[in-house]
């Protein structure tokens, strides 16, 4: 049983049904939620796909991510910067499409309310209606606010949440039609502001923040921005999006007995820039099989060992900027968000900013002018950059 039809949810259940076992995927939401961001995937993590993504759902060619703080701004292309945007409603319709395809019985319109724990065991699961069902195998994929995690007593006490706000836009005038562009300032201190393209003159414009408070004024902020302004002012407002963003572990593990964590649930997503979309798919998959396997073959459930061989190098990688970003909201202003800028541009190390952070704005700003000023430096970041992906690749085929 599958709680949660978003990607992780719904790759669990075509992967499990794909093997041949009965699988309910079940929904609360009776049609797709219209709150959902449409995101950009990077090409990096494509390879790692348990399918290849129909053409039609890359909606847009994303070749380079733009960095900018004040009168700073990083350019990062090709490699492990080249993404796409994707439609999310169309996607999910797809994965869902997908898992019934395969065989799973897809129920929307059904909630959670209860669970029957018994021996470290999920021996049964109250639904909408008053049913009780008794999977074998339940896998909670339902969102980081997780019904099941929460109802299971597997909350960490105090997780920091992001918050994520923002608009879809028609008619906007990109200064970078093809270039996913982070901005980094007050408007959004633990966080920063987002203006990527969807299309021919289409955007999707947002803040991030890991500290509560008032997201909505953070949003006004950034959209006064000068340098956002001139690009999104005169077009329109199609959507509006709200989502939270899970940013801290929000359990201790991701597989508790018969019990298995997948997506926003387990936090499966990648630091700094929050890249969650197709982590979900891929650990939702190796979820599933791991179910399968284990009802139908008697094998050990071994879905958190799997999640670590696949993805584990950057889970790990991605868990150092947790401790390192609460750390930065704590500084100066201004060091904070270049600290911020250079860490996602990966210009600064995690290890360098904690040096960094002590020295004042001017020592990062000029070591951020270094690294621009250096063809030496670049050149080094693209090929440490492309040696760590065939590493990761290797390692996770080991």
């Amino acid at each position: 049983m599958v709680v949660g039809a978003g990607p992780a949810g719904a790759s669990a259940a075509a992967a499990a049904a794909g093997k041949g076992l009965k699988t309910l995927l079940i929904e609360k939401w009776e049609k797709a939620p219209q709150e959902v961001f449409d995101v950009a995937i990077g090409a990096y993590l494509m390879p790692f796909l348990p399918f290849r993504i129909p053409q039609e759902l890359l909606t847009w060619d994303i070749d380079r991510l733009v960095f900018r703080c004040g009168r700073i701004s990083i350019e990062r292309a090709g490699g492990a910067w080249k993404s796409y945007a994707v439609d999310r409603e169309r996607f999910d319709s797809w994965l869902r499409e997908r898992a019934v395809e395969e065989g799973a019985e897809l129920r929307l319109g059904t909630e959670v309310l209860d669970l029957e724990l018994r021996g470290g065991m999920v021996a049964g699961v109250r639904v909408t209606g008053g049913d009780v069902l008794r999977p074998g195998v339940l896998i909670a994929a339902d969102g980081t606010d997780s019904a099941v995690r929460r109802k299971a007593g597997l909350n960490r006490q105090d997780p920091i949440i992001g918050q994520g706000i923002g608009y879809e836009l028609e008619g906007a005038e990109l200064l970078y039609p093809h270039g996913d562009q982070f901005f980094f300032g007050s408007f959004a201190p633990g966080g920063y502001g987002h203006l990527f393209p969807l299309g021919e003159n289409r955007a999707g414009v947002g803040v991030g923040s890991i500290l509560t408070g008032d997201i909505e004024s953070c949003l006004e902020g950034f959209l006064e921005l000068p340098g956002v302004r001139e690009q999104v002012g005169g077009a329109r407002v199609v959507k509006r999006k709200r989502a939270p963003v899970p940013f801290d572990r929000l359990s201790e593990g991701i597989q508790y007995g018969n019990l298995l964590l997948a997506g926003d649930a387990a936090s499966q997503n990648i630091k700094p820039l929050m890249e969650g979309y197709l982590p979900s798919i891929i650990c939702g998959d190796i979820a599933g099989k791991s179910a399968a396997e284990a009802i139908l073959e008697g094998r050990e459930m071994r879905y958190e060992e799997r999640v670590r061989k696949r993805l584990g190098l950057l889970f790990d990688e991605s868990d150092k900027y947790v401790g390192l970003i609460k750390e930065l909201t704590g500084v100066r202003e201004e060091v904070q968000y270049l600290l911020l800028m250079g860490l996602c541009a990966n210009v600064i190390s995690p290890g360098e900013a904690l040096e960094l952070k002590g020295r004042g704005a001017e020592a990062v700003r000029m070591r951020l002018e270094e690294w621009k000023g250096s063809r030496y430096q670049q050149v080094r970041s693209r090929m440490l950059e492309a040696l760590g992906l065939i590493y990761f690749r290797l390692s996770s085929m080991l």
